[in-house]
Parts: C-alpha cells; structure tokens; sequence
C-alpha cells in the first residue's frame, strides 16, 4: 500500500515541492504588482497656500481685498 508501486515516489514529491513553490512566487508576484503603485512618493506635491491663493485671484474666485487679508494672514502665520 506504502509503495512505489507506481515508480513515481520522489519525482511525484519534486513536483509537488517544485509545483507549490511556483504558486507561491506567483501569489507574491501578484501581490508586489498590485501594491507597486501606491506609493506616497507617487502623488504630486500639494502647492503651497500662497500658490493656492494666487490661483483663486487669478480664477476670479476672490478680490484683490480679501486676497490682500488672507496673504497677510498666510505671512503671519495665523
């Protein structure tokens, strides 16, 4: 019952070894390819608040007078 009545007994276990170690790289290769581009390194920089608001003003989105009160707010740090 136990023997290798079949003449496969060790090929059988190699390819079963060879077979398991070969899904496993390829679960591992899945898994470094799917997270691979969700770096924080791959996200634009955020512009700074004066950038921010020079783009409001020249959009139209504030006037020159509260443009003057939040970048005298930025420069003060407040």
């Amino acid at each position: 019952m136990w023997s290798d009545s079949y003449g496969m007994g060790w090929l059988m276990w190699l390819v079963m070894i060879l077979g398991l170690a070969g899904v496993w790289t390829l679960v591992a290769l899945v898994v470094r390819h799917s997270f691979s581009g969700r770096r924080p390194d791959a996200f634009p920089p955020r512009p700074s608040a004066l950038a921010e608001l020079d783009t409001r003003l020249a959009r139209g989105d504030i006037n020159t007078e509260d443009y003057a009160t939040a970048r005298r707010l930025i420069s003060d740090g407040h």
